[in-house]
């Protein structure tokens, strides 16, 4: 699987968020250069895209923003 160097560039559709209603859903935007890796990886479950690592020192870590187990709805 590839991860793309931006993610979350583009607002997320009303229409997409309300079937999450009940959850929380947060939009983030990470930005790094283009030679340096996000720092995260992702597996698929049942259907979802789930983070199931944070890399120490990696460009998500330092973000913040990304956490074990959160779920990506979507990526640019």
């Amino acid at each position: 699987m590839q991860a793309h160097d931006n993610v979350a560039e583009q607002e997320i559709a009303e229409e997409n968020v309300s079937r999450y209603l009940g959850e929380t859903v947060k939009l983030v935007r990470l930005e790094k250069a283009k030679d340096t890796p996000l720092g995260a990886t992702v597996r698929n479950d049942n259907d979802r895209v789930v983070v199931s690592r944070v890399v120490k020192g990696g460009a998500a870590e330092r973000s913040g923003l990304l956490s074990e187990g959160d779920e990506l709805l979507e990526i640019n």
